[in-house]
């Protein structure tokens, strides 16, 4: 489906690539980072010569899952650093603006997301002039 996606598209200047909060089935240490760097690599080769950024996965307040966030960002910046690729730190933001949660400490209230979206811009119109 991406690639289709790609064909329909067009262009663009930067692509974006978060797994979020999704594959908790995998582990961290071996199969989520396995995967994640298939899809890194699927996604350059797709869209090569377009900028690739990874972003990190958002804070969120169960102290479980949480602890699995930190993991997976850590794969995801050690996938950065390999690829040379740029990393747009949501996790960091997400920690500083953690009182714009919603009560389910998972998804963000209007401002936060706001908040996110400021950080992407920011990192995007300095790294691409986007």
């Amino acid at each position: 489906t991406i690639k289709l996606f790609a064909r329909q598209q067009g262009t663009r200047k930067a692509i974006l690539f978060n797994n979020g909060l999704h594959g908790w089935h995998l582990g961290d240490e071996t199969e989520y980072k396995y995967y994640y760097e298939e899809m890194v690599k699927f996604l350059l080769q797709e869209f090569e010569g377009t900028p690739l950024f990874l972003v990190l996965t958002t804070h969120i307040t169960d102290s479980d899952r949480e602890d699995r966030v930190l993991r997976r960002n850590h794969a995801a910046q050690e996938i950065a650093e390999k690829y040379d690729l740029k990393v747009i730190d949501l996790y960091s933001v997400s920690l500083k603006a953690a009182a714009l949660l919603d009560s389910g400490g998972v998804h963000w209230l209007p401002e936060g997301y706001e908040t996110l979206a400021a950080e992407i811009v920011r990192v995007l119109s300095r790294e691409c002039g986007i």
